[in-house]
């Protein structure tokens, strides 16, 4: 792996760019990055792989906690992200083996450092999405825990992933991006569904200081 780590996904990047060489604002270093890139880049061929067939809920079990996995700051534990990698990795290599005798799997993607070399504006567009996908796994994993899911939310995981694949134009992107914004208003409900029905309503509260 490599001993320099690039990321760009939070407001607090050095020099309000990026974070590169061996350590993040965050504390993330260059090994914990490359781990979560490996694990993203599974993520993505798993939605791959998944088209056209139906995901069970293991699958969704897995993209969503892989990619609040990648948000700052949630886990810089190796171990567990190595574990995740070899879980998405397995669950993607028996979706491939499913279609061995069928329809042909395709795909034209050769890691997160291709779309980061693509045009500034396709760039730029594709990493919305999935900084997008990030945050709104946030929402949804925590829903998933309380028990509350929904179809339209975990379907359009796999297919903001999968559009990180296909070559799409800026209008393409952009529409995407719209509508992962909606899907994510969708996910912030589903939430505080799960919220209020298991803790209750929040309520003004006195607390003592003492």
């Amino acid at each position: 792996m490599s001993n320099e780590m690039f990321c760009f996904q939070c407001e607090q990047t050095a020099g309000c760019s990026s974070c590169s060489g061996k350590i993040g604002v965050c504390g993330k270093d260059s090994y914990i990055a490359d781990l979560q890139d490996k694990l993203t880049e599974e993520l993505i061929q798993l939605a791959v792989a998944v088209e056209g067939s139906t995901p069970t809920e293991k699958t969704y079990e897995f993209i969503l906690k892989g990619l609040f996995t990648t948000v700052t700051n949630v886990s810089f534990y190796d171990e567990s992200i190595n574990k995740q990698i070899q879980e998405v990795e397995k669950e993607k290599n028996a979706f491939l083996a499913s279609k061995r005798n069928g329809e042909e799997v395709h795909w034209d993607f050769k890691g997160l450092e291709q779309m980061w070399n693509e045009h500034e504006d396709i760039r730029s567009l594709k990493s919305l999405i999935l900084f997008g996908l990030r945050g709104m796994a946030s929402y949804a994993y925590h829903a998933w825990i309380l028990g509350y899911s929904d179809d339209e939310v975990n379907t359009f995981f796999c297919k903001g992933l999968k559009a990180l694949t296909e070559d799409l134009n800026k209008d393409q992107l952009l529409s995407l991006c719209l509508e992962l914004g909606e899907v994510n208003l969708k996910c912030m409900a589903l939430l505080d569904k799960g919220n209020t029905k298991t803790y209750g309503s929040p309520v003004p509260t006195t607390v003592s200081l003492t």
